[in-house]
């Protein structure tokens, strides 16, 4: 009895550990790269697929993607308006197969590794709910680094809860989905906030934190994803310093409800007023922006009320402390100077 070559080469559902999101939007330059970082995987088995939204590209991207799906079977390409990246996300979330969930951005790229180091983490540590890892921050200009995937062993991995992790998330810039991957159920109970324009993948962490307090997160300290930082582009993905009039609107929206979320822990509430304190200097000292009155007086009011916790607790460098300090003096010596020429303001 013969089989065809095409049956072979198709999978099963039962077959797919992690599907991978990849929501792409105009990067024709990058996206053979990151999808053959994806493709070309160390591991013997196709146990994983990519399942890719294009969010209304107008350049080759949309081509290119359905290029490869026309090649590899475990390659899934679904074309949509363009409506930003939580919902290309979203779209894609939904039509994911496999027992994980991870993300992957159409200008990045992954380390070969991924998939094997993964699948043994999920066997090793008892299938968690998370596993997060590590990843690369390159600059194209300055070349790629070196590094070099160790054998696996349980004592270099962490267990932690979900409050560890999302104190950890407060202290840092950056709450990735692209770091970790996540049981589909979990990852499915909820869906991207589309309304907001930056800090999505951190409320998106954030939220899902602290809906599910009991679950079992693992980090393993592999670096195993490549943020590359192309100057210049124009991609879903979301600049979260984008400090002008509308991108000071949407980070208080941002930092608002993240805040409000229910059961937020406490300690990263005070990492979270930090990171607005930081940024409210940072924006008032740096731009030239002729700011609505309320958003200036919101940013005004950050610093009086966070002050003291970035200072006293926030992790950062001393160096950096200082820096932010001597800012928001010079602040207030311009506010001053401005209220002496014009006592109304």
């Amino acid at each position: 009895m013969t089989v065809s070559t095409d049956i072979l080469n198709q999978q099963s559902d039962s077959d797919i550990l992690i599907s991978i999101i990849m929501p792409v939007y105009n990067c024709e330059k990058f996206i053979r790269q990151a999808l053959d970082s994806l493709i070309n995987q160390d591991c013997p088995e196709k146990n994983y697929e990519i399942v890719i939204t294009d969010d209304g590209s107008t350049d080759s991207t949309g081509k290119i993607c359905d290029d490869y799906a026309a090649k590899y079977s475990f390659i899934h390409v679904t074309h949509t308006m363009n409506m930003g990246v939580s919902h290309a996300r979203n779209t894609a979330m939904f039509q994911c197969k496999g027992e994980y969930i991870t993300f992957c951005d159409g200008d990045d790229e992954v380390s070969p590794q991924l998939i094997s180091v993964l699948t043994r983490a999920v066997d090793i540590y008892g299938k968690p709910d998370i596993i997060a890892y590590s990843h690369f921050k390159i600059m194209p200009s300055e070349g790629w680094p070196v590094y070099d995937i160790k054998n696996m062993k349980s004592s270099e991995a962490e267990l932690i809860d979900s409050e560890t992790l999302i104190i950890r998330t407060a202290c840092s810039w950056g709450g990735y989905s692209w770091n970790k991957i996540f049981r589909s159920e979990l990852a499915k109970s909820l869906r991207f906030d589309e309304t907001l324009k930056v800090g999505m993948d951190h409320y998106w962490l954030m939220s899902l934190l602290t809906l599910h307090r009991d679950i079992k997160i693992c980090c393993i300290n592999y670096y195993l994803y490549h943020y590359i930082d192309h100057p210049n582009i124009g991609q879903t993905r979301q600049l979260d310093r984008v400090y002008d009039q509308n991108g000071m609107k949407r980070s208080i929206i941002y930092y608002e409800k993240t805040l409000a979320l229910e059961n937020f822990p406490e300690r990263a509430a005070e990492k979270e007023h930090g990171r607005i304190y930081e940024q409210s200097v940072f924006v008032l000292y740096e731009n030239q922006v002729d700011f609505s009155q309320d958003t200036y007086r919101r940013l005004r009011s950050y610093m009086r009320r966070y002050a003291l916790e970035y200072y006293r607790s926030y992790e950062t460098s001393m160096f950096l402390k200082a820096a932010t300090f001597i800012k928001h003096i010079l602040i207030i010596f311009h506010i001053h100077k401005r209220r002496k020429k014009n006592p109304r303001h």
